[in-house]
């Protein structure tokens, strides 16, 4: 085969398509075995939640001055340690179990010297936690609700009475270092400890009253214990009747007073001590699946739609979730598999497998070259014994050198290549076996190019160039081969010319 060269080489490095399958098969096969980083989205008071109802901004509150540490699981608070730790627990989801907070605290424990917990909670969820304590606090998971003395006081069901009488956004009034003046928001009283924050009505006009959970009320009075804290078993405890001055949408408002609160609770928890540790529970909250979102798209969508922010951000990290392998690779193994054992049945199955082992083997064996080893050694060993004559003209200088001579010149050429590599002048290897003898692949480019060049025209099958010396161009050929046999000589330790 002739190749003619237009262009100057490129070295390019081909990785063949069976070895990328296979290592796009190992890193699916990995990211199934690991999972994505998190099976929803957390839509609660998590830290985890970037969002409106999350405490994100709180954690990078913390950060900024003490060490940080989210908690997801058991074995993720065994890596705490610290001089001094804040356990923070803020409006959780989930109950804590009695038995889940003996761990939790027997490692806190274990791994700080000092410990103190904050609960900001309007439900009773954290009270097993307290109790573990031995602690007299307790949230007791009603509501304090403004009500108009202009209304009757009686029973009511908090979800269908007229909201401009009663109001579950009462004025309070929390003590840490200095007195904090905050509006909550479906707070519960707190019980036990030494009080330390009320809830009282903002006029004249209106007093307050507790409801439970079911909204009926049953008692009113004029102010509320909403905040508590005690020493109990030696750890410093902190209690907020209402996680939801915590939450982003809070900290991130224009009343600059939710941040001064903020601050100055963190700084009064870890007593300005820079090797503080602030721990962060997020075990205890649930989270928005993409199942959740299949099985019930219109309820979570109701929640979703109320912030575009969030409906942004919640789609955007389901998608996450939903392009992970491990949620669409098994099924669609199984799907598969299932398909193939209701295909594969009988003579029909045997012809299917024949013709995907064909296509198989064509699409690996498409870019696959197979290369013969052409010794011939007696042919070598009479285009050597041709060159030699020619060789004898040129030095004497008494025979005309043509145009034949130097086609046969380039079937010597070619012969030498072929012995030394296997592969001949006109083969697409010969630019790398050229580069290879003389030690550089820009003259062994130019020469190649030459060569060819002129090879074409020897034969007729090229009028360019238009005038050819053809004495000087063998006289160049014959130095050019003598320099390739004694390449091939010193490689191969035989004396070929």
């Amino acid at each position: 085969m002739s190749t003619q060269l237009k262009k100057a080489p490129k070295q390019r490095a081909y990785v063949p398509i069976a070895l990328i399958a296979l290592l796009v098969a190992v890193g699916l096969l990995a990211l199934v075995e690991k999972g994505p980083a998190t099976s929803g989205i957390p839509v609660g008071a998590s830290p985890l939640n970037p969002m409106t109802l999350g405490t994100s901004q709180l954690v990078d509150l913390a950060a900024r001055n003490y060490s940080t540490a989210i908690i997801y699981s058991l074995k993720e608070l065994e890596k705490v340690s610290g001089e001094l730790c804040v356990f923070v627990i803020i409006s959780p989801e989930i109950p804590f179990r009695g038995d889940e907070a003996e761990i939790i605290i027997s490692l806190l424990r274990q791994r700080c010297l000092k410990l103190k917990v904050l609960v900001a909670d309007e439900s009773p969820y954290s009270n097993p936690l307290l109790q573990v304590l031995n602690s007299s606090i307790r949230v007791n998971g009603n509501r304090v609700l403004e009500v108009s003395t202009a209304a009757p006081i009686m029973v009511v069901n908090e979800s269908t009475c007229n909201y401009s009488l009663l109001s579950p956004y009462p004025l309070a009034e929390i003590m840490i270092r200095s007195s904090h003046a905050i509006v909550l928001d479906k707070a519960s009283t707190v019980s036990g400890g030494l009080p330390i924050g009320y809830a009282y009505p903002r006029s004249e006009s209106t007093i307050l009253c507790l409801a439970n959970p079911s909204g009926e009320i049953y008692e009113c009075g004029t102010a509320f214990v909403v905040a508590s804290k005690e020493v109990a078993s030696g750890v410093d405890v902190f209690t907020i009747g209402d996680g939801s001055v915590l939450l982003n949408q809070v900290l991130s408002s224009n009343k600059s007073e939710y941040m001064a609160f903020a601050r100055e609770l963190l700084s009064h928890l870890c007593e300005d001590n820079l090797r503080c540790t602030v721990v962060f529970d997020a075990m205890h909250y649930t989270s928005l699946s993409p199942a959740n979102l299949l099985s019930n798209p219109t309820y979570s969508l109701q929640e979703l739609v109320r912030d575009p922010t969030t409906f942004i951000y919640v789609m955007l990290s389901l998608l996450a979730v939903l392009l992970h392998p491990s949620v669409w690779l098994p099924p669609l193994i199984q799907l598969l598999s299932s398909l193939l054992t209701t295909i594969l049945t009988g003579f029909a199955s045997a012809i299917l497998i024949f013709f995907f082992t064909l296509v198989i083997h064509r699409i690996l064996m498409r870019d696959a070259r197979t290369f013969h080893d052409l010794k011939l050694s007696e042919q070598a060993e009479e285009e050597v014994g041709v060159f030699a004559e020619i060789k004898k003209s040129v030095i004497s200088g008494k025979a005309k050198l043509s145009k034949q001579d130097f086609a046969i010149l380039c079937q010597t050429l070619d012969s030498l290549l072929v012995l030394y590599s296997g592969s001949g002048l006109w083969s697409e290897r010969s630019l790398g076996t050229l580069a290879e003898l003389l030690g550089d692949r820009r003259r062994a480019y130019k020469k190649l190019q030459w060569v060819l060049k002129l090879h074409r025209k020897a034969i007729g099958k090229s009028r360019l160039p238009l005038f050819v010396f053809w004495g000087r161009a063998v006289k160049k050929l014959v130095s050019l081969i003598d320099e390739v046999g004694e390449r091939i000589s010193e490689r191969m330790g035989v004396n070929l010319i």
